[in-house]
């Protein structure tokens, strides 16, 4: 539902596919939002999950495992807008898995 309305699709009712052109718009629309405004959406975005999966799971963030350095590296690899689109399809799978 978040996604729809971020990407301008408001009326739940309605089945639009995703275009190309949808995604150019959206990121668009951040870029000027993040010019316009000075904050980085994706940045917030990002921090808002971690915290909301930190509190939810309950993990213990203060911790970090050995393997974990080896994904952090694979993380500053990726860009910005990969990053989001991988959380989002993780977090709409695991919405599927709990029902």
């Amino acid at each position: 539902m978040r996604l729809r309305y971020a990407v301008g699709i408001e009326d739940i009712g309605v089945e639009l596919p995703f275009t190309l052109r949808t995604l150019y718009n959206f990121r668009s629309r951040v870029r000027a939002y993040e010019k316009r405004e000075g904050v980085n959406l994706y940045e917030k975005v990002f921090e808002q999950v971690t915290d909301e999966q930190l509190e939810r799971y309950r993990v213990a963030a203060g911790l970090q495992r050995m393997d974990s350095t080896q994904v952090l590296s694979n993380v500053a690899q990726s860009g910005r807008l990969a990053l989001l689109i991988s959380v989002l399809q993780q977090g709409i799978k695991g919405l599927g898995e709990e029902n």
